[in-house]
């Protein structure tokens, strides 16, 4: 794919120290495929791309004092060249903006530190409190240092007499590759507890307590029932339903450019805001602008517009579903002249079935490309995938999408500006929480993405250089840059809340014999750290401690608003309920040692796993925008088995810890649960499994 010649280079960002020379052409989104660049004096006379100007974000002095508009180009801009005098740039002056996302960003950066700080010191005092404890004068014996070894995933050394050296402190990712282990005099082996809330059912304290009729009912489940069934689905129908006027089959290219544009609005004003893999501005005046003028080419540009419209048609269900006013510009859409083809294309099932197959059969041909935007248009397929709840496709387009990451990670020295570099950072933390979520509830291999995190910085959202200057103007602290930065905080806090929840899984989600685990200041300060994640967010995506009062969002500007408040404040309760769920373990492995710690931690884990706004009020109606739906419905199954085991276990004491309203909530997750049957064959097994739970339980409420 030719790269387009750009005329001029800008300061895209405000932690840039200078811009590079990119006469000779810069990157499109994320594209670093080769190719010689267009020169503007070879195109012909009709062509549609035209000079473009862009509005100076740091003009030299001289440019400055006349008042003349400068190119920004370095060392000398065009003026100062042509006049033949010295050019000097001053330093970039920071917007509001820029200053309240660097204070987020900070913020984020502090809490990771502090996590790291608190694992490496409570590694180090319980060595030392179990190395005066295990022999005399600090005496550590042979077996003990080497676990501790395997531990630090340092090399095992022999004890010795002389000061102890520095130890590499344990690095906490996204996977790990040798577990922790606590160390006890015989020192016995942990035993790792799955992150997946499908092995809930596998604990065998839990199958212990099961009546005979869920016994029945999960006997013949094995532990990969969800890979077996999910695999074994039939693939999506590959049928095109619609032709153009000359029977060709390649319809796309004669859809109205009202309607691609309305559609892709949509998305934008969806799924982008939570998850922002696409740049808006360059998707319009680039992206957009190149596929639609030359008919759908056969060029990944085309895949990414297919994969938009996809998910616009399912943000358009979402509107509706939430009885929501959409923009005037899809208002006209769905009541002028293109009424009939709009409704027809809008109003498959499931929705936007049409241009995802027609993307992935042009993807067919782009397999080996490893461009970001062949990286962009497999994590759009993987977001498409898992809004119709097929975890498989889902996970294979994202592995896919996660070993290019890894290749342009690699290569990052090939990026022409800092947007490019930045564009690259929105992509790979995007597909690296979304494969965490999936590799650990379907234990899957990961990709090993994770082993690039530090080097890979936060987006900072650089602003796309080039863009004509019409679309730059207005911009600065514009209640459409406040919009903007809401859901940019809220992605940055989506990155911190996953660094922490991945903390939890790594440091304390295993049993051992001893009775002082999972260690007790560790789940403090774990605790503590989550406080702080809350306390630490901007004031824009703020919320209280105190949820009691609003358990639900209620209606809201756009459907985005409403899920990127919903899902803060539901991660937030998921943290806290992953921090006490190897408490619930323990209790219920050997219910006879559980201290009043320990039972309370199991009631703070029960309190927190119920009322999650992301799956309540008006975002239970709007299930075709709720971007984690199976991970909900996995979750929520595998509570209810805990549920279910505790109520009815034959000691009060273990009773006691489940809350009294836990029925109302199974009532309210019930709709979802039913909703993700109907799409999945995996979800159905454990729509199956709940009713049988809650069946289950009424009788033995009547019973006693």
């Amino acid at each position: 794919m030719a790269k387009r010649k750009r005329e001029k280079s800008s300061a895209a960002d405000s932690q840039s120290i200078a811009a590079q020379d990119v006469a000779s052409g810069a990157t499109r989104e994320g594209s670093v495929s080769d190719g010689a660049d267009i020169d503007a004096q070879e195109r012909p006379s009709n062509d549609i791309h035209r000079t473009r100007t862009f509005l100076a974000s740091l003009a030299c002095e001289q440019c400055r004092a006349k008042k003349t508009k400068c190119d920004e180009d370095r060392p000398k801009c065009g003026q100062c060249k042509s006049s033949s005098i010295e050019c000097v740039y001053g330093e970039k002056r920071f917007t509001k903006k820029d200053q309240s996302l660097n204070a987020a960003v900070n913020a984020i950066r502090r809490l990771e530190t502090k996590i790291e700080d608190l694992t490496t010191a409570f590694n180090e005092d319980r060595d030392e409190r179990r190395a005066l404890a295990s022999g005399p004068a600090g005496g550590i014996s042979e077996g003990s240092a080497d676990v501790r070894a395997e531990v630090r995933n340092e090399r095992p050394s022999k004890p010795s007499n002389s000061q102890t050296q520095p130890r590499t402190p344990v690095r906490i990712g996204l996977e790990t590759t040798v577990p922790p282990r606590t160390v006890s005099p015989t020192h016995s082996r942990p035993i790792p507890i799955s992150f997946s809330q499908h092995a809930t059912i596998q604990w065998d304290s839990i199958r212990s307590g099961l009546s005979k009729r869920l016994q029945q009912e999960t006997q013949h489940l094995g532990s990969d029932f969800v890979i077996e069934q999910e695999s074994q689905r039939p693939p999506l129908s590959s049928t095109i339903s619609c032709l153009s006027s000359d029977g060709h089959v390649y319809w796309a290219r004669d859809l109205p450019e009202v309607i691609v544009r309305a559609l892709s609005d949509l998305y934008f004003l969806t799924f982008n805001r939570i998850s922002p893999i696409l740049d808006r501005e360059f998707y319009d005046h680039y992206t957009l602008v190149d596929v639609i003028h030359g008919g759908f080419p056969e060029t990944v540009e085309s895949c990414v517009v297919l994969n938009v419209l996809a998910l616009g048609c399912l943000a358009l269900q979402a509107y509706e579903e939430g009885n929501f006013s959409v923009p005037a510009d899809i208002e006209i859409c769905r009541s002028g002249r293109h009424q009939d083809l709009w409704s027809e294309i809008t109003q498959e099932n499931p929705q936007g079935l049409r241009f995802f197959n027609e993307g992935r059969k042009l993807s067919a041909f782009l397999q080996t490309e490893t461009s970001l935007q062949a990286c962009q248009n497999l994590l759009l397929s993987a977001l498409w995938s898992a809004q119709i709840v097929r975890p498989m496709d889902s996970w294979t387009y994202l592995t896919r999408a996660c070993y290019i990451c890894i290749i342009m990670v690699k290569l990052r020295c090939n990026a022409t500006n800092d947007w490019a570099d930045d564009m690259l950072s929105r992509v790979f933390w995007s597909a690296l929480m979304s494969e965490a979520i999936l590799v650990q509830e379907l234990d899957l291999p990961p990709s090993g993405l994770v082993r690039y995190e530090d080097d890979v910085q936060l987006p900072r959202f650089v602003k796309c250089p080039h863009l004509p200057e019409a679309s730059s103007q207005g911009r600065v602290d514009s209640d459409a840059d406040d919009d903007e930065a809401y859901f940019q905080y809220h992605f940055l806090a989506q990155v911190a809340h996953r660094i922490i929840l991945t903390r939890v899984r790594n440091s304390i989600y295993f049993v051992a014999e001893t009775a002082d685990f999972p260690p007790q200041a560790v789940v403090a300060e774990l605790y503590h750290q989550l406080e702080q994640w809350r306390e630490a967010l901007p004031s824009i995506i703020q919320f209280a401690h105190d949820e009691s009062a609003q358990r639900h969002v209620t209606k809201t500007a756009s459907p985005a608003h409403a899920v990127a408040d919903a899902i803060l404040r539901s991660r937030y309760r998921i943290a806290k309920f992953h921090i006490g769920r190897p408490f619930l373990c323990k209790v219920l492995q050997s219910p006879s040692t559980a201290t009043q710690r320990d039972l309370e931690a199991c009631a703070s884990a029960f309190e927190a796993a119920m009322w999650w706004p992301a799956v309540q009020g008006i975002c239970q109606l709007m299930k075709s925008f709720s971007p984690l739906k199976f991970a909900f419905s996995c979750q929520f199954v595998g509570q209810q088995v805990l549920y279910h085991a505790f109520a009815m276990h034959p000691l009060p004491a273990l009773q006691n810890v489940v809350p009294r309203d836990w029925y109302v909530w199974s009532r309210e997750i019930s709709h979802l649960l039913s909703y993700c049957a109907s799409l999945s064959p995996a979800v159905a097994t454990d729509f199956t499994l709940f009713r049988a739970l809650q069946d289950d339980l009424t009788v033995y409420d009547r019973q006693t």
